[in-house]
């Protein structure tokens, strides 16, 4: 009994260390969005991660690839408008932050963090009957979304950027080492997965 105090107090430590670790790689002034996509069990993952500028990493890993595929470079201009688009649309920013459930045999997991959203000085984001744009840039975005089993389909505005995702193509990119950049993915709570595919993750 006399460990719990101290036990408690680790605890405690440990979920600050992540918190301010969590909040550090969020406020990055560069950064517009870190994404995700997973398939299990085939364990396919993407991950990408954009700056303001369009600047952008890609980590991509699964069990029909040797090695993991790690590139960076800069997307063209009409490829980030596009982006940002659909970061600030308002279908997206209403979405509540998680949708868990239940994995029996497959499953798709989304992951987002999406911060501030700036737009080139010609752009004009569509205005309501008041004056007020329908979307606006706003404070940091955090989305986690799971289909289990084909159940529950993503909603439309998720389903667009894996679509983005699956089909981005990097142009003049090269190859980065993961020491260089760890922090491809985002940081997203817990991970909605079968205990069996959490402890293959980990191998």
């Amino acid at each position: 009994m006399r460990r719990c105090p101290k036990m408690l107090l680790l605890v405690v430590f440990l979920a600050t260390v992540a918190w301010a670790q969590q909040r550090y790689r969020s406020e990055d002034p560069d950064l517009l969005v870190r994404l995700s996509y997973e398939r299990s069990p085939s364990r396919q993952r993407i991950c990408i991660s954009v700056s303001q500028d369009g600047d952008y990493r890609i980590a991509s890993s699964g069990n029909a690839l040797p090695d993991p595929i790690r590139l960076k470079g800069k997307m063209d201009d009409d490829q980030l408008l596009r982006l940002k688009k659909m970061l600030a649309g308002s279908a997206l920013r209403s979405l509540p932050p998680s949708n868990p459930g239940m994995i029996r045999d497959h499953a798709e997991n989304f992951r987002a963090e999406i911060s501030r959203i700036e737009f080139p000085p010609a752009f004009k984001l569509q205005s309501t009957p008041s004056g007020r744009p329908r979307s606006a840039p706003g404070p940091l975005r955090r989305l986690q979304w799971l289909n289990a089993d084909d159940e529950n389909p993503f909603p439309a505005p998720i389903a667009k950027l894996v679509d983005w995702m699956e089909s981005f193509k990097p142009k003049n990119a090269k190859p980065f080492d993961y020491s260089e950049f760890s922090d491809v993915c985002p940081s997203v709570g817990l991970s909605f997965v079968q205990p069996s595919i959490a402890a293959n993750e980990h191998r």
